[in-house]
C-alpha cells in the first residue's frame, strides 16, 4: 500500500511505502517489537524545463539511497 503526492506539474513528489511485514522484528518470546522500517519513502525530484526525474532518495537514517540522472544532448538516460 502507497500513499502518493504530487507537484503542480501531476510528477509523483513523493511515495510513502506502508509494508507491515518490516514493521516487527519477531521480539522475543513471541512478542513482537516494533522497528522503524514498516514505512519506506521515496522522494522524486525533477528537471523543471523538461520534466525528466533528476534525482531519486530512498528512506532515511541508516536505510537510505540516493541516485542522480544525468541525460545526453539527445535527453536519454
Amino acid at each position: 500500500m502507497g500513499t502518493y503526492r504530487y507537484d503542480i506539474h501531476g510528477n509523483v513528489k513523493e511515495l510513502i511505502q506502508d509494508i507491515p511485514q518490516l514493521g516487527t522484528d519477531g521480539g522475543s518470546n513471541g512478542n513482537p517489537t516494533y522497528v522503524n522500517h514498516r514505512y519506506k519513502k521515496l522522494r522524486y525530484t525533477y528537471d523543471l524545463i523538461s520534466g525528466n526525474v533528476l534525482r531519486v532518495d530512498y528512506g532515511t537514517g541508516d536505510d537510505q539511497m540516493h541516485h542522480r540522472y544525468t541525460y545526453d544532448a539527445d535527453n536519454r538516460i
